[in-house]
C-alpha cells in the first residue's frame, strides 16, 4: 500500500512538473522523488503520510498560483485547488500533531502573494477545520479514546515541537555568538538534555 501510495504522489508531481518544464526532467525528477525513500515507504507510516502530505499540498499553491497567472477571476478551479490544500493541511496535521506550526506559513504565504486573500484563505481554512473535527468525531465514535485525551495528545505534540524549535534556535545563537566554544558547547548540551526531558 506504501508504495502505490508513493507511486501515486510522485506521478502526480510529474504531471504537475509537466507544467513547469520539459517531459524528460519533469520524469527525471519525478524519478529522483519516488526513489527518496527505498526503504521506507513500503509501509503507509505516519512520516511518510507526513511527506506525501507536505509534497501534495506544496503541490496545490503551485497549481493555484499557476491558475491565478492564467485566470482573471476567482473560479472553481481555484476553489477546488483550495479544498484540496485544506485537505491536506489538515492531513499532515493529523499525521504528526506538530506540523500545525506550519499552517501560520501557509496563511501569510496566501495572503501575501495570492491574488484573492480573503478566499484562499478562508476555504483553507474551513476546510482544513472541519476535516480535522469530522476526523475527531469519527474517531471518538469508533474507539474508546476520550476526547480530553486526544486534545492532550495535540497539546502536548504542539508544545513540545515549539520548545524544541525555541531551545534549538538558542543553540544556534549561543553557537554563532558566544565567545568561547566551551560555552556554546554547554549550553547547547543543557538544552538538548532538558527537551529530553520535557518529553520524557
Amino acid at each position: 500500500i506504501g508504495a502505490v501510495m508513493h507511486g501515486l504522489v510522485a506521478y502526480y508531481l510529474y504531471r504537475c512538473l509537466c507544467h513547469e518544464t520539459k517531459r524528460e526532467y519533469a520524469f527525471y525528477l519525478s524519478l529522483i522523488y519516488f526513489n527518496l525513500l527505498p526503504k521506507t515507504y513500503i509501509m503507509p507510516e505516519f512520516s511518510n503520510m507526513m511527506v506525501w502530505a507536505l509534497t501534495m499540498l506544496l503541490l496545490c499553491l503551485s497549481r493555484l498560483a499557476r491558475l491565478e497567472k492564467q485566470e482573471v477571476a476567482w473560479n472553481k478551479k481555484q476553489f477546488w485547488t483550495c479544498i484540496e490544500a485544506g485537505f491536506w493541511i489538515c492531513f499532515m496535521v493529523l499525521s504528526y500533531p506538530s506540523c500545525i506550526i506550519i499552517y501560520p506559513f501557509i496563511v501569510w504565504y496566501l495572503w501575501k502573494y495570492s491574488a484573492y486573500k480573503k478566499q484562499t484563505v478562508s476555504t483553507v481554512t474551513i476546510v482544513c477545520v472541519i476535516t480535522g473535527l469530522l476526523y475527531t468525531v469519527i474517531l471518538y465514535a469508533l474507539s474508546y479514546i476520550n476526547v480530553l485525551e486526544i486534545q492532550y495528545s495535540l497539546f502536548l505534540g504542539i508544545s513540545t515541537y515549539i520548545l524544541g524549535l525555541v531551545i534549538t534556535i538558542i543553540h544556534i545563537i549561543t553557537h554563532f555568538l558566544a565567545p568561547h566554544f566551551l560555552y556554546s558547547g554547554s549550553v547547547g548540551a543543557l538544552s538538548i538534555l532538558f527537551s529530553l526531558a520535557w518529553v520524557v
